[in-house]
Protein backbone atom coordinates (compact mmCIF):
# COMPACT_ATOMS: atom_id res chain seq x y z
CA UNK A 1 0.00 0.00 0.00
CA UNK A 2 1.84 3.30 -1.29
CA UNK A 3 0.58 5.99 1.33
CA UNK A 4 3.85 8.59 0.43
CA UNK A 5 4.71 10.08 -2.87
CA UNK A 6 6.23 13.24 -3.97
CA UNK A 7 4.47 16.90 -5.07
CA UNK A 8 5.34 18.56 -7.76
CA UNK A 9 8.38 20.52 -5.67
CA UNK A 10 9.95 17.08 -4.75
CA UNK A 11 8.68 17.43 -1.43
CA UNK A 12 7.60 14.06 0.02
CA UNK A 13 3.68 14.13 0.96
CA UNK A 14 1.93 11.63 2.61
CA UNK A 15 -1.93 10.36 1.60
CA UNK A 16 -3.85 11.96 3.94
CA UNK A 17 -2.61 15.78 3.36
CA UNK A 18 -3.37 15.87 -0.18
CA UNK A 19 -6.32 16.35 -2.70
CA UNK A 20 -8.18 13.37 -3.74
CA UNK A 21 -7.96 12.29 -7.19
CA UNK A 22 -5.97 13.26 -9.76
CA UNK A 23 -5.86 16.53 -8.68
CA UNK A 24 -3.14 15.27 -5.89
CA UNK A 25 -0.46 16.10 -8.53
CA UNK A 26 1.69 13.59 -7.20
CA UNK A 27 4.53 11.44 -8.31
CA UNK A 28 5.68 8.35 -7.20
CA UNK A 29 9.03 8.52 -5.39
CA UNK A 30 11.22 5.54 -7.25
CA UNK A 31 9.42 5.22 -10.68
CA UNK A 32 8.28 9.13 -11.53
CA UNK A 33 5.19 7.73 -13.06
CA UNK A 34 1.87 10.13 -11.84
CA UNK A 35 -0.20 9.14 -8.99
CA UNK A 36 -3.30 9.31 -8.40
CA UNK A 37 -4.87 9.67 -4.44
CA UNK A 38 -7.87 7.41 -3.24
CA UNK A 39 -8.85 9.56 0.17
CA UNK A 40 -12.32 10.23 -0.70
CA UNK A 41 -13.82 7.59 1.02
CA UNK A 42 -14.18 6.56 4.58
CA UNK A 43 -14.34 2.65 3.95
CA UNK A 44 -11.15 1.21 2.53
CA UNK A 45 -7.86 2.37 4.08
CA UNK A 46 -6.20 5.68 1.73
CA UNK A 47 -3.41 4.89 -0.47
CA UNK A 48 -1.71 6.28 -3.81
CA UNK A 49 -2.23 4.48 -7.56
CA UNK A 50 0.19 4.26 -10.29
CA UNK A 51 -1.64 5.81 -13.26
CA UNK A 52 0.56 3.93 -16.38
CA UNK A 53 3.52 1.53 -14.91
CA UNK A 54 2.73 -1.34 -12.45
CA UNK A 55 3.28 -0.40 -8.45
CA UNK A 56 6.35 -2.75 -7.72
CA UNK A 57 7.79 -3.32 -4.30
CA UNK A 58 10.87 -1.36 -4.97
CA UNK A 59 8.33 1.97 -4.98
CA UNK A 60 7.07 0.94 -1.73
CA UNK A 61 10.54 0.34 0.00
CA UNK A 62 11.77 4.13 -1.74
CA UNK A 63 8.64 5.52 -0.85
CA UNK A 64 8.93 4.55 2.93
CA UNK A 65 13.12 4.99 3.03
CA UNK A 66 12.55 8.70 1.53
CA UNK A 67 9.35 9.47 3.98
CA UNK A 68 11.38 8.55 7.07
CA UNK A 69 14.14 10.69 5.88
CA UNK A 70 12.02 13.72 5.71
CA UNK A 71 10.52 13.42 8.85
CA UNK A 72 13.27 14.36 10.62
CA UNK A 73 13.39 17.95 8.77
CA UNK A 74 10.27 18.53 10.73
CA UNK A 75 10.81 16.52 14.00
CA UNK A 76 11.21 18.63 17.16
CA UNK A 77 12.76 15.60 19.79
CA UNK A 78 14.00 12.62 18.91
CA UNK A 79 13.52 9.90 21.70
CA UNK A 80 17.27 8.41 22.09
CA UNK A 81 16.77 4.44 23.10
CA UNK A 82 18.37 3.19 26.58
CA UNK A 83 21.70 2.39 26.43
CA UNK A 84 23.83 -0.56 28.29
CA UNK A 85 27.31 -1.25 28.03
CA UNK A 86 29.28 -4.38 29.87
CA UNK A 87 32.42 -2.75 30.97
CA UNK A 88 35.25 -4.53 32.93
CA UNK A 89 32.65 -6.78 34.74
CA UNK A 90 30.41 -4.15 35.33
CA UNK A 91 27.32 -2.87 33.37
CA UNK A 92 25.95 0.60 33.09
CA UNK A 93 21.95 1.91 31.93
CA UNK A 94 21.57 5.08 30.70
CA UNK A 95 17.69 5.33 30.75
CA UNK A 96 16.10 6.58 27.05
CA UNK A 97 15.44 9.80 26.84
CA UNK A 98 14.20 12.90 24.40
CA UNK A 99 16.58 14.81 22.88
CA UNK A 100 15.47 18.56 21.16
CA UNK A 101 16.61 18.54 17.71
CA UNK A 102 17.96 21.95 16.01
CA UNK A 103 18.72 20.54 12.89
CA UNK A 104 18.76 17.92 10.14
CA UNK A 105 20.57 17.31 7.34
CA UNK A 106 19.75 14.52 4.53
CA UNK A 107 22.10 11.96 3.06
CA UNK A 108 25.27 13.45 5.18
CA UNK A 109 28.45 12.84 3.81
CA UNK A 110 31.09 11.58 6.58
CA UNK A 111 34.56 12.07 6.01
CA UNK A 112 34.04 11.53 2.33
CA UNK A 113 33.74 7.69 3.14
CA UNK A 114 30.24 7.09 3.98
CA UNK A 115 26.99 8.56 3.19
CA UNK A 116 24.49 8.72 6.34
CA UNK A 117 20.36 9.04 5.65
CA UNK A 118 19.72 11.38 8.07
CA UNK A 119 22.17 14.23 9.99
CA UNK A 120 20.54 15.53 13.33
CA UNK A 121 22.14 18.33 15.24
CA UNK A 122 20.64 18.06 18.94
CA UNK A 123 21.31 19.13 22.79
CA UNK A 124 23.03 16.24 23.80
CA UNK A 125 25.22 16.42 20.50
CA UNK A 126 25.64 15.61 16.92
CA UNK A 127 23.41 11.78 16.06
CA UNK A 128 23.49 9.92 12.50
CA UNK A 129 20.36 8.35 11.53
CA UNK A 130 20.23 5.15 9.40
CA UNK A 131 16.93 4.18 7.81
CA UNK A 132 17.03 0.24 7.58
CA UNK A 133 13.83 -0.87 5.14
CA UNK A 134 15.43 -3.65 3.24
CA UNK A 135 19.33 -3.85 3.68
CA UNK A 136 21.21 -2.70 7.13
CA UNK A 137 24.25 -0.82 7.78
CA UNK A 138 27.14 -3.42 6.62
CA UNK A 139 29.64 -4.27 9.03
CA UNK A 140 32.38 -2.11 7.87
CA UNK A 141 30.39 1.09 8.22
CA UNK A 142 29.49 0.28 11.49
CA UNK A 143 32.79 -0.12 12.94
CA UNK A 144 33.79 2.57 11.57
CA UNK A 145 30.75 4.42 13.38
CA UNK A 146 32.02 2.37 16.45
CA UNK A 147 36.13 3.35 16.02
CA UNK A 148 35.34 7.25 15.22
CA UNK A 149 33.16 7.22 17.82
CA UNK A 150 30.12 8.97 15.98
CA UNK A 151 26.73 8.05 18.01
CA UNK A 152 24.93 6.61 15.55
CA UNK A 153 20.95 4.89 15.37
CA UNK A 154 19.55 2.67 13.65
CA UNK A 155 15.57 2.41 12.58
CA UNK A 156 14.47 -0.75 11.70
CA UNK A 157 11.11 0.14 9.31
CA UNK A 158 11.73 -3.27 7.54
CA UNK A 159 7.84 -4.78 8.84
CA UNK A 160 6.29 -1.15 7.96
CA UNK A 161 6.67 -1.27 4.07
CA UNK A 162 3.18 -2.10 3.42
CA UNK A 163 1.63 -0.44 6.68
CA UNK A 164 -0.41 2.96 6.37
CA UNK A 165 1.17 6.42 7.58
CA UNK A 166 -0.32 6.22 11.24
CA UNK A 167 1.66 3.37 12.32
CA UNK A 168 5.03 4.36 10.09
CA UNK A 169 4.63 7.97 12.13
CA UNK A 170 4.51 6.15 15.52
CA UNK A 171 7.57 3.77 15.04
CA UNK A 172 9.53 6.72 13.98
CA UNK A 173 8.36 8.91 17.30
CA UNK A 174 8.01 5.92 19.46
CA UNK A 175 11.23 3.67 18.65
CA UNK A 176 12.45 2.18 22.31
CA UNK A 177 11.62 -1.51 19.66
CA UNK A 178 12.23 0.01 16.02
CA UNK A 179 15.34 1.34 16.68
CA UNK A 180 19.22 0.02 17.86
CA UNK A 181 22.16 2.18 18.46
CA UNK A 182 25.72 1.31 16.36
CA UNK A 183 27.16 3.39 18.57
CA UNK A 184 25.46 5.01 21.66
CA UNK A 185 25.65 8.91 22.13
CA UNK A 186 26.60 8.47 25.67
CA UNK A 187 29.03 5.22 25.60
CA UNK A 188 31.88 6.32 26.67
CA UNK A 189 30.37 8.44 29.37
CA UNK A 190 29.12 5.26 30.65
CA UNK A 191 32.37 3.71 30.45
CA UNK A 192 34.25 6.07 32.11
CA UNK A 193 32.03 5.83 34.67
CA UNK A 194 32.13 2.21 35.15
CA UNK A 195 36.40 2.82 35.05
CA UNK A 196 35.58 5.76 37.84
CA UNK A 197 34.11 3.17 39.50
CA UNK A 198 36.74 -0.04 39.48
CA UNK A 199 39.25 2.45 40.02
CA UNK A 200 37.50 3.34 43.09
CA UNK A 201 36.66 -0.14 44.29
CA UNK A 202 40.66 -1.20 43.46
CA UNK A 203 41.83 1.47 45.55
CA UNK A 204 39.18 0.25 48.43
CA UNK A 205 40.75 -3.37 47.94
CA UNK A 206 44.33 -2.22 48.08
CA UNK A 207 43.33 -0.72 51.14
CA UNK A 208 41.87 -3.42 52.38
CA UNK A 209 44.77 -5.67 51.38
CA UNK A 210 47.35 -3.50 53.01
CA UNK A 211 45.09 -3.53 56.08
CA UNK A 212 45.46 -7.31 56.21
CA UNK A 213 48.79 -7.65 55.38
CA UNK A 214 49.51 -5.14 58.08
CA UNK A 215 47.42 -7.54 60.43
CA UNK A 216 49.26 -10.89 59.16
CA UNK A 217 53.08 -8.82 59.50
CA UNK A 218 51.88 -8.72 63.40
CA UNK A 219 50.41 -12.09 63.39
CA UNK A 220 53.86 -13.19 62.40
CA UNK A 221 55.97 -11.15 64.18
CA UNK A 222 53.66 -12.91 67.59
CA UNK A 223 54.54 -15.96 65.85
CA UNK A 224 58.24 -15.29 65.86
CA UNK A 225 58.49 -13.98 69.29
CA UNK A 226 56.62 -17.30 70.54
CA UNK A 227 58.86 -19.46 68.59
CA UNK A 228 61.79 -17.57 69.77
CA UNK A 229 60.47 -18.02 73.54
CA UNK A 230 59.06 -21.71 72.89
CA UNK A 231 61.95 -22.91 70.96
CA UNK A 232 59.68 -25.92 69.54
CA UNK A 233 57.57 -25.72 66.18
CA UNK A 234 55.39 -29.23 65.53
CA UNK A 235 56.71 -30.02 61.93
CA UNK A 236 54.05 -31.42 59.16
CA UNK A 237 54.39 -34.28 57.38
CA UNK A 238 55.89 -34.22 53.95
CA UNK A 239 54.59 -37.37 50.97
CA UNK A 240 56.28 -37.75 47.80
CA UNK A 241 53.42 -39.32 45.20
CA UNK A 242 55.17 -41.96 42.97
CA UNK A 243 53.76 -45.07 40.85
CA UNK A 244 54.80 -48.68 41.39
CA UNK A 245 53.48 -52.10 40.04
CA UNK A 246 51.79 -54.50 42.17
CA UNK A 247 51.21 -57.42 40.60
CA UNK A 248 50.68 -56.23 36.65
CA UNK A 249 48.53 -53.29 37.82
CA UNK A 250 50.11 -49.70 38.50
CA UNK A 251 49.01 -47.72 41.74
CA UNK A 252 49.04 -44.21 42.59
CA UNK A 253 51.60 -44.56 46.15
CA UNK A 254 52.41 -41.72 48.39
CA UNK A 255 55.77 -42.20 50.30
CA UNK A 256 55.91 -40.00 53.52
CA UNK A 257 59.12 -39.12 54.27
CA UNK A 258 58.81 -36.79 57.15
CA UNK A 259 56.43 -37.38 59.54
CA UNK A 260 54.91 -34.50 61.60
CA UNK A 261 56.44 -34.36 65.11
CA UNK A 262 57.62 -31.64 67.41
CA UNK A 263 61.16 -30.49 67.02
CA UNK A 264 63.11 -28.58 69.54
CA UNK A 265 65.44 -25.45 68.77
CA UNK A 266 68.77 -24.21 70.37
CA UNK A 267 67.99 -20.72 68.08
CA UNK A 268 65.53 -18.93 66.15
CA UNK A 269 66.41 -16.07 64.64
CA UNK A 270 64.91 -13.16 62.14
CA UNK A 271 66.89 -13.41 59.09
CA UNK A 272 64.48 -11.55 56.52
CA UNK A 273 61.58 -9.01 57.33
CA UNK A 274 60.04 -8.97 53.53
CA UNK A 275 56.74 -7.09 52.50
CA UNK A 276 55.47 -10.26 51.87
CA UNK A 277 57.07 -12.38 54.76
CA UNK A 278 59.25 -13.58 57.19
CA UNK A 279 61.74 -15.40 57.21
CA UNK A 280 63.00 -17.55 60.24
CA UNK A 281 66.18 -19.66 60.94
CA UNK A 282 66.26 -22.40 63.39
CA UNK A 283 68.58 -24.31 64.48
CA UNK A 284 68.04 -27.74 66.02
CA UNK A 285 71.14 -31.12 66.51
CA UNK A 286 69.63 -34.15 65.56
CA UNK A 287 70.93 -37.58 67.66
CA UNK A 288 74.11 -37.67 66.55
CA UNK A 289 74.98 -34.03 67.92
CA UNK A 290 74.96 -32.69 64.43
CA UNK A 291 74.09 -29.43 63.15
CA UNK A 292 70.04 -28.89 61.54
CA UNK A 293 69.18 -25.43 59.92
CA UNK A 294 65.58 -24.97 58.93
CA UNK A 295 63.76 -21.94 57.54
CA UNK A 296 60.59 -21.45 58.07
CA UNK A 297 58.46 -18.63 56.59
CA UNK A 298 56.00 -16.91 57.80
CA UNK A 299 53.42 -15.74 55.04
CA UNK A 300 51.41 -12.76 54.72
CA UNK A 301 49.52 -13.43 52.01
CA UNK A 302 48.00 -16.79 50.22
CA UNK A 303 50.87 -17.25 47.72
CA UNK A 304 53.74 -18.03 47.78
CA UNK A 305 56.64 -15.57 46.98
CA UNK A 306 58.44 -16.33 43.65
CA UNK A 307 61.53 -15.42 45.53
CA UNK A 308 61.02 -17.72 47.55
CA UNK A 309 59.96 -20.33 45.48
CA UNK A 310 64.22 -19.80 44.23
CA UNK A 311 65.34 -20.54 47.82
CA UNK A 312 67.32 -23.48 48.05
CA UNK A 313 67.73 -25.19 51.40
CA UNK A 314 64.81 -27.21 53.51
CA UNK A 315 61.96 -24.20 53.88
CA UNK A 316 58.62 -24.68 56.00
CA UNK A 317 56.02 -22.00 55.20
CA UNK A 318 53.10 -20.82 57.35
CA UNK A 319 49.93 -20.02 56.18
CA UNK A 320 47.16 -18.01 58.48
CA UNK A 321 44.40 -19.80 58.04
CA UNK A 322 40.47 -18.83 58.61
CA UNK A 323 41.19 -19.45 62.56
CA UNK A 324 44.07 -16.64 62.91
CA UNK A 325 46.29 -19.65 63.59
CA UNK A 326 49.00 -20.74 61.07
CA UNK A 327 49.38 -23.99 59.29
CA UNK A 328 52.86 -25.18 58.06
CA UNK A 329 53.62 -27.36 55.45
CA UNK A 330 56.85 -28.01 53.19
CA UNK A 331 57.77 -26.03 50.40
CA UNK A 332 61.33 -27.11 49.70
CA UNK A 333 62.21 -30.58 50.36
CA UNK A 334 64.68 -33.07 49.14
CA UNK A 335 65.02 -36.58 51.58
CA UNK A 336 68.16 -38.58 51.49
CA UNK A 337 67.66 -40.81 49.13
CA UNK A 338 67.78 -43.89 51.32
CA UNK A 339 65.23 -42.07 53.75
CA UNK A 340 63.51 -41.76 50.01
CA UNK A 341 63.98 -45.57 49.34
CA UNK A 342 62.68 -45.96 52.88
CA UNK A 343 59.20 -44.33 52.79
CA UNK A 344 58.84 -46.07 49.36
CA UNK A 345 59.49 -49.44 50.67
CA UNK A 346 56.87 -48.74 53.09
CA UNK A 347 54.29 -47.40 51.19
CA UNK A 348 54.40 -50.52 48.81
CA UNK A 349 54.11 -52.68 51.78
CA UNK A 350 51.24 -51.11 53.15
CA UNK A 351 49.57 -50.94 49.67
CA UNK A 352 50.11 -55.29 49.49
CA UNK A 353 48.74 -55.71 53.04
CA UNK A 354 45.68 -53.23 51.69
CA UNK A 355 45.47 -55.35 48.76
CA UNK A 356 45.26 -58.86 50.58
CA UNK A 357 42.79 -57.81 52.60
CA UNK A 358 40.46 -56.57 49.75
CA UNK A 359 41.27 -60.15 48.35
CA UNK A 360 40.51 -61.34 51.80
CA UNK A 361 37.35 -59.76 52.28
CA UNK A 362 36.26 -60.69 48.64
CA UNK A 363 37.00 -64.18 49.36
CA UNK A 364 34.47 -64.70 52.65
CA UNK A 365 31.58 -62.09 50.60
CA UNK A 366 32.25 -64.93 47.51
CA UNK A 367 31.77 -67.81 49.72
CA UNK A 368 28.35 -66.39 51.41
CA UNK A 369 27.38 -65.23 47.70
CA UNK A 370 27.74 -69.19 46.47
CA UNK A 371 26.34 -70.50 49.43
CA UNK A 372 23.08 -67.85 49.29
CA UNK A 373 22.70 -68.82 45.51
CA UNK A 374 23.08 -72.85 45.80
CA UNK A 375 20.44 -73.27 48.15
CA UNK A 376 18.43 -76.34 45.22
CA UNK A 377 22.21 -78.05 46.48
CA UNK A 378 21.01 -78.07 50.06
CA UNK A 379 17.30 -78.93 49.21
CA UNK A 380 17.08 -82.17 48.50
CA UNK A 381 19.35 -83.18 51.61
CA UNK A 382 17.87 -81.20 54.23
CA UNK A 383 14.17 -81.01 52.89
CA UNK A 384 13.45 -84.69 54.65
CA UNK A 385 15.09 -83.41 57.42
CA UNK A 386 12.98 -80.87 57.79
CA UNK A 387 9.32 -82.63 57.31
CA UNK A 388 10.40 -84.49 60.35
CA UNK A 389 11.46 -81.33 62.35
CA UNK A 390 8.12 -80.16 61.75
CA UNK A 391 6.52 -84.05 62.56
CA UNK A 392 8.58 -83.40 65.32
CA UNK A 393 7.10 -79.95 67.06
CA UNK A 394 4.12 -81.31 69.02
CA UNK A 395 3.66 -78.46 70.95
CA UNK A 396 2.80 -75.97 67.78
CA UNK A 397 -0.02 -74.81 67.08
CA UNK A 398 -2.67 -76.59 65.14
CA UNK A 399 -2.63 -75.99 61.16
CA UNK A 400 -3.97 -77.71 58.14
CA UNK A 401 -0.91 -77.38 56.47
CA UNK A 402 1.31 -79.24 58.92
CA UNK A 403 0.92 -82.81 58.29
CA UNK A 404 0.77 -82.72 54.33
CA UNK A 405 2.75 -85.05 52.60
CA UNK A 406 5.07 -81.77 50.75
CA UNK A 407 4.69 -78.79 52.80
CA UNK A 408 5.45 -75.60 51.55
CA UNK A 409 7.91 -73.10 52.00
CA UNK A 410 7.07 -71.11 55.63
CA UNK A 411 5.63 -67.65 53.83
CA UNK A 412 8.27 -65.59 56.10
CA UNK A 413 10.88 -67.28 53.99
CA UNK A 414 9.84 -67.58 50.48
CA UNK A 415 10.47 -64.67 49.25
CA UNK A 416 13.45 -63.64 51.83
CA UNK A 417 15.16 -66.61 50.52
CA UNK A 418 18.76 -65.13 50.58
CA UNK A 419 20.53 -65.54 53.64
CA UNK A 420 24.63 -65.68 52.66
CA UNK A 421 25.10 -64.80 56.95
CA UNK A 422 24.48 -68.72 56.78
CA UNK A 423 27.04 -69.68 54.88
CA UNK A 424 29.36 -71.48 57.39
CA UNK A 425 26.82 -73.88 58.56
CA UNK A 426 26.68 -75.13 54.55
CA UNK A 427 23.08 -76.14 55.33
CA UNK A 428 19.15 -75.58 54.00
CA UNK A 429 18.89 -72.02 55.04
CA UNK A 430 15.02 -72.83 56.19
CA UNK A 431 15.95 -75.83 58.08
CA UNK A 432 18.58 -73.37 59.76
CA UNK A 433 15.86 -70.93 60.53
CA UNK A 434 13.64 -73.61 62.10
CA UNK A 435 16.62 -74.56 64.60
CA UNK A 436 16.79 -71.28 65.11
CA UNK A 437 12.95 -70.38 66.20
CA UNK A 438 13.03 -73.69 68.39
CA UNK A 439 16.01 -72.49 69.92
CA UNK A 440 14.68 -68.91 70.76
CA UNK A 441 11.24 -70.55 71.82
CA UNK A 442 12.86 -72.14 74.86
CA UNK A 443 13.30 -68.25 76.26
CA UNK A 444 10.71 -67.04 78.38
CA UNK A 445 8.48 -63.92 77.05
CA UNK A 446 10.13 -60.61 77.24
CA UNK A 447 13.93 -62.09 77.81
CA UNK A 448 16.70 -60.65 76.40
CA UNK A 449 18.08 -63.13 73.89
CA UNK A 450 21.92 -64.32 74.07
CA UNK A 451 22.79 -64.40 70.62
CA UNK A 452 26.67 -65.60 71.08
CA UNK A 453 24.90 -68.46 73.20
CA UNK A 454 21.94 -69.05 69.79
CA UNK A 455 24.88 -69.33 67.03
CA UNK A 456 26.92 -72.19 69.66
CA UNK A 457 23.54 -73.88 69.80
CA UNK A 458 23.83 -73.94 66.15
CA UNK A 459 27.45 -74.73 65.55
CA UNK A 460 26.41 -77.79 68.18
CA UNK A 461 23.69 -78.57 65.30
CA UNK A 462 25.56 -77.70 62.36
CA UNK A 463 28.94 -78.53 62.34
CA UNK A 464 30.64 -74.93 61.06
CA UNK A 465 32.66 -75.88 57.57
CA UNK A 466 36.30 -75.57 58.60
CA UNK A 467 37.17 -72.27 56.62
CA UNK A 468 34.70 -70.52 59.17
CA UNK A 469 37.48 -70.54 61.95
CA UNK A 470 40.06 -70.18 59.43
CA UNK A 471 38.52 -67.01 57.97
CA UNK A 472 37.99 -65.46 61.59
CA UNK A 473 41.56 -65.73 62.21
CA UNK A 474 42.38 -63.59 59.59
CA UNK A 475 39.94 -61.37 59.76
CA UNK A 476 41.66 -60.73 63.34
CA UNK A 477 44.96 -61.24 62.18
CA UNK A 478 44.34 -58.45 59.18
CA UNK A 479 42.10 -56.31 61.25
CA UNK A 480 38.93 -56.23 59.25
CA UNK A 481 36.97 -57.95 61.18
CA UNK A 482 34.60 -55.15 61.16
CA UNK A 483 34.36 -55.16 57.47
CA UNK A 484 32.99 -59.04 58.10
CA UNK A 485 30.66 -58.53 60.94
CA UNK A 486 27.40 -59.84 58.94
CA UNK A 487 29.64 -63.18 58.17
CA UNK A 488 31.65 -63.60 60.61
CA UNK A 489 30.30 -62.18 64.25
CA UNK A 490 28.74 -64.36 65.72
CA UNK A 491 25.97 -61.66 67.84
CA UNK A 492 25.67 -60.23 63.74
CA UNK A 493 24.65 -63.05 62.16
CA UNK A 494 21.96 -63.77 64.79
CA UNK A 495 20.17 -60.41 64.89
CA UNK A 496 20.19 -60.55 61.29
CA UNK A 497 18.10 -63.30 61.00
CA UNK A 498 15.64 -62.29 64.17
CA UNK A 499 15.28 -59.42 61.93
CA UNK A 500 13.73 -61.28 59.62
CA UNK A 501 11.30 -62.32 62.63
CA UNK A 502 10.96 -58.83 63.68
CA UNK A 503 8.91 -57.66 60.63
CA UNK A 504 6.26 -60.34 62.26
CA UNK A 505 6.75 -58.68 65.86
CA UNK A 506 7.75 -62.53 66.88
CA UNK A 507 11.02 -60.87 68.22
CA UNK A 508 11.22 -56.66 69.41
CA UNK A 509 14.58 -55.11 69.65
CA UNK A 510 14.97 -52.87 72.70
CA UNK A 511 18.59 -51.41 72.90
CA UNK A 512 21.20 -53.50 71.77
CA UNK A 513 19.28 -56.45 71.95
CA UNK A 514 16.36 -58.65 71.54
CA UNK A 515 13.25 -60.34 73.30
CA UNK A 516 10.94 -62.97 72.10
CA UNK A 517 7.13 -61.41 72.34
CA UNK A 518 5.78 -64.89 71.07
CA UNK A 519 6.68 -68.50 69.75
CA UNK A 520 9.26 -68.17 66.53
CA UNK A 521 8.06 -71.72 65.23
CA UNK A 522 4.69 -70.47 64.25
CA UNK A 523 6.36 -68.64 61.06
CA UNK A 524 8.50 -71.47 60.10
CA UNK A 525 5.30 -73.61 59.63
CA UNK A 526 4.12 -74.56 56.43
CA UNK A 527 2.61 -71.82 54.13
CA UNK A 528 -1.25 -72.44 52.64
CA UNK A 529 -2.48 -73.48 49.42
Amino acid sequence: MLVFASDASGKVVSINNVKNGKACNCFCIACNDPLVARNGGTINAHSFAHTTKEESRTCLMTALHRYAQEYFLTAKTINLPAITISHRGYSKTEPSRKALINSAKLEYSIHNKYIADVKLETDVGDLLVEIKVTSPCSAEKINFYREKKIASLEYDLSVYIDSDYADVNCALKHNDDTSSWLFGWCEDQLREEINQKVELNQIEMNKKIRQQIEESRQRALRKFNNLKKRQQLKIPSHSIEFNHDINGKNYDLSAQVVKSKSIKFEKVSLEVEHEHFLLLKCIAFNKSNQERVLNIALLFQHDIPDILKKESGQIIVGRIKKSKHFKFEWLNFTPPRSALERAKFTAITEKEKQLEKYKFIEQVTNYADIYALEQDRYFSNDYPKWKIWLASQSDMAPNENFNVKNPKYPALLKTNNSHPQLWMFDRWYILIFSKLAEFIDSYPINTPIDTKYIFELLKNEFPPSHNYNFFVEQADKMNVSYKLEHLLKPESIINTCLSFFEEKLAVVKESNYFVRKYDLKIQMLPAGN
